[in-house]
């Protein structure tokens, strides 16, 4: 079966310069607009939403033929998902479709929680990610821990966000969007230092 493209990283920015300074938290908010989920509604994801789909259908476009009813339910999915008019509900079926079809894929999984994340269906999404990061503990990626987190952090949970993003960190040290994340909300929380900390962290990881 083709291989899936699971890590889909966003663009970065350029590193800011001097130190623990306002260059360094200008960069934490240039990664705030283009990397987290701390965004305007209507910009919410929109790298993920534009980058995502594209990279993965292109993955797909690739599998040879016959299909099998795994890789036409996923072809299915990402087409729905695939314009300015994504139809999340639908999609949601045939990745539930390809899950079953394959269970030891977990790109699935993170794909389902996705579509509940962009329904604002949070609890829904913590509800997959948690049970696939606990199934798939040695096939996942930092994305995973940073959906969850996002997700944790929009239903009023910033301490279960926290500590998400910390969790994902022990596993991928390395995870710069773990960093800008964490960045993100000691900013939130008015911890401007500790924001700063975490995004230069983010820069030297990215």
């Amino acid at each position: 079966m083709t291989e899936l493209i699971t890590n889909r990283t966003p663009p970065t920015t350029t590193r800011a310069t001097n130190g623990r300074n306002r260059n360094a938290l200008y960069f934490g908010l240039i990664t705030i607009n283009k990397n987290s989920h701390y965004l305007p509604k209507w910009q919410k994801h929109v790298i993920s939403l534009i980058i995502t789909p594209f990279l993965s259908l292109c993955v797909w476009a690739q599998t040879p033929k016959p299909q099998t009813p795994e890789t036409e339910f996923v072809n299915e999915a990402l087409k729905l998902m695939s314009d300015s008019s994504a139809n999340y509900t639908q999609a949601i079926v045939y990745w539930e479709k390809a899950a079953k079809a394959n269970p030891q894929q977990p790109l699935y999984s993170y794909e389902l929680a996705y579509c509940h994340y962009e329904l604002k269906q949070y609890e829904k999404s913590i509800e997959v990610l948690k049970k696939t990061i606990g199934k798939y503990p040695n096939l996942i990626n930092a994305n995973y821990y940073r959906l969850l987190g996002n997700a944790y952090d929009l239903v009023g949970k910033p301490d279960k966000a926290v500590d998400t993003y910390t969790q994902g960190l022990a596993k991928f040290a390395d995870a710069g969007e773990l960093y800008n994340e964490l960045g993100g909300m000691y900013y939130k929380q008015g911890n401007n230092d500790k924001a700063v900390d975490y995004w230069e962290q983010g820069v030297d990881n990215a």
